[in-house]
């Protein structure tokens, strides 16, 4: 075969297998674009009552965008960090407990499903209210909250503390546990409260209710309960005498109730 022979068949083999680069190509580009990462995710949050203390949608998106914009790793399936991301969306807002992150096969926007924490009651400090956890934790500020009074939560004016700050726990998880359990308590007896205050005087709480002078003094480290029964007691005692203290109840000694 001469040379002018073999530089056509060459020729004609390489028009031959166009085709086949051209669909490669398509392949690949199609599949970088799959593979790729949107960085304007969807998020999820529950419908419950529960989730009415969240913040706007758009807060997490848009923090969650710049999370992601941060590392050229986060552009495409493969190496995005979902877990680093979760991990700085909850150290950022801690009222979530939970931030899952997925990122559909087809689609190429990650969806962002956000677990609330449960609110056990409001702190007022000498620097705003703020929203804690069971654990008494800060979770969120009042002010970032939309519907406050839609959750029905008991407030607590804290004369005791330092600052509040945010993620950091602020009563321990044992005094918010003694709190709501006077609330309760007291609520069930048709009594209502109309302030509970954290003196400075240290694990006391001071209760007042509505249409009474007086104030009850309580001690967070003593059993909640056998406090709320010494006083009902005592104020039934008293109520049958037709006697009513016009300053305090204090139930702070184990049992025994002082009045005056």
């Amino acid at each position: 075969m001469d040379q002018q022979a073999a530089q056509r068949l060459h020729g004609s083999a390489w028009w031959h297998h166009l085709p086949s680069f051209i669909a490669l190509a398509a392949i690949s580009l199609s599949l970088i674009y799959v593979l790729g990462v949107d960085a304007n995710p969807r998020i999820i949050k529950p419908t419950s009552n529960a989730s009415k203390f969240l913040r706007d949608k758009t807060t997490y998106q848009k923090a969650t965008q710049r999370l992601i914009k941060s590392s050229v790793l986060n552009g495409n399936k493969i190496t995005l960090n979902t877990s680093s991301v979760a991990r700085e969306l909850r150290r950022q807002f801690p009222e979530l407990t939970d931030v899952t992150i997925t990122v559909p096969l087809i689609g190429r926007r990650p969806v962002v499903y956000l677990q609330p924490a449960t609110p056990a009651l409001i702190i007022k400090s000498r620097n705003g209210s703020y929203m804690l956890d069971k654990t008494g934790k800060a979770i969120i500020a009042i002010d970032q909250v939309k519907y406050p009074s839609e959750l029905r939560l008991l407030t607590v004016d804290d004369k005791s503390g330092p600052k509040v700050k945010l993620g950091e726990g602020i009563l321990p998880g044992d005094s918010v546990a003694f709190v709501t359990t006077v609330n309760g308590q007291l609520l069930a007896q048709k009594i209502i409260p109309s302030s509970l205050v954290l003196p400075l005087i240290a694990n006391q709480l001071d209760v007042r209710i509505i249409g009474k002078p007086y104030v009850i003094r309580m001690n967070l480290q003593n059993d909640a309960k056998q406090q709320i029964g010494a006083f009902l007691a005592a104020k039934q005692r008293l109520e049958s005498d037709n006697q009513e203290p016009s300053e305090y109840f204090d139930t702070r000694v184990e049992e025994r109730v002082y009045y005056k």
